[in-house]
């Protein structure tokens, strides 16, 4: 597909892929920790899990922003796709430990991956339409789009092993159903996200040899505006605070609805409306800033 003739069809697209994304991640939030100590795994190894989680992710957000420098937006959210399509399957697979260590690192590949080429196709695209364009209410949209997605997914996720009867297979079944919405949303990015690239100077495996390059010059560049730049540290701080806190509640708060609810597909079905409601917060607070823009405007 050609790219979008105008702000407006860029930012329709913007938030179908936001809406698509976010949806398979939504369904297997309610049903992650207890599928994995459904099938074994104890609180401290869970803890270790998404520990490894989190260093994956935050090792790889820098050095992976440049792949979609050198091969583009598309393949390289295409390929973040497919390793969440992965981790899914892994996932559903997994008996123990080991299995669910390697869907939790595809799983945070994955997300360092996808995590910004899609923002920054849709920035690009408006400004190469006009230049003097404001793209906060395309970024707003995209942020009630995905807050939106992950409610809607979190219910269903959450009421799929309820309906299902229970069991392990029944726990299992989100990921499933997100491996197929996987597949949805790649097929979307193929039609959507069209992008005009310049031709390429030299060979791809020079080009990813120079990227490489550049990486520790990114990295400390990155870690010298964390030391030196005060609002940027706050920043980080606060999203310590919370990424520590919202971590602490994915792990501890499905286990606890368990012991309320009397069973792990009662427990996911409430925890997956708690997860519903605060996403949906979210994205309403979204919804909201975009329109007093638009009053201030």
């Amino acid at each position: 597909m050609t790219p979008p003739p105008t702000i407006r069809s860029a930012t329709r697209r913007f938030v179908v892929l936001a809406a698509l994304r976010w949806f398979p991640v939504g369904l297997t939030v309610p049903v992650m920790v207890l599928l994995a100590t459904a099938r074994g795994v104890s609180l401290p190894e869970l803890g270790l899990l998404l520990t490894a989680y989190g260093v994956v992710v935050m090792t790889l957000e820098l050095p992976t922003g440049g792949l979609a420098d050198v091969l583009g937006r598309r393949p390289v959210v295409l390929l973040g796709t497919a390793l969440h399509g992965l981790s899914c399957t892994a996932f559903v697979l997994a008996d123990g430990v080991p299995g669910f260590l390697l869907a939790y690192v595809l799983h945070g590949v994955g997300r360092a991956l996808d995590s910004g080429p899609v923002e920054a196709w849709y920035v690009d695209t408006v400004h190469e339409l006009d230049p003097a364009a404001d793209v906060a209410p395309g970024l707003a949209a995209h942020s009630a789009a995905d807050g939106g997605s992950l409610a809607v997914g979190a219910a269903l996720g959450g009421l799929i092993p309820l309906l299902l009867g229970g069991g392990t297979a029944a726990l299992a079944a989100p990921f499933v159903a997100a491996i197929v919405l996987d597949l949805v949303y790649a097929t979307a990015v193929v039609r959507l996200l069209a992008e005009q690239r310049p031709p390429r100077e030299g060979s791809l495996r020079r080009e990813l040899s120079t990227g490489m390059r550049a990486v520790p010059a990114t990295v400390r560049g990155a870690v010298r505006l964390a030391l030196s730049d005060r609002p940027f540290r706050l920043v980080l701080a606060l999203t310590a605070v919370g990424g520590v806190g919202l971590v602490a509640f994915e792990l501890l708060a499905p286990l606890r609805f368990v012991e309320l609810a009397g069973s792990p597909e009662r427990g996911a079905a409430a925890f997956g409306t708690v997860q519903a409601v605060s996403f949906g917060t979210a994205a309403g607070a979204a919804r909201g800033r975009r329109g007093l823009r638009r009053r201030r405007s």
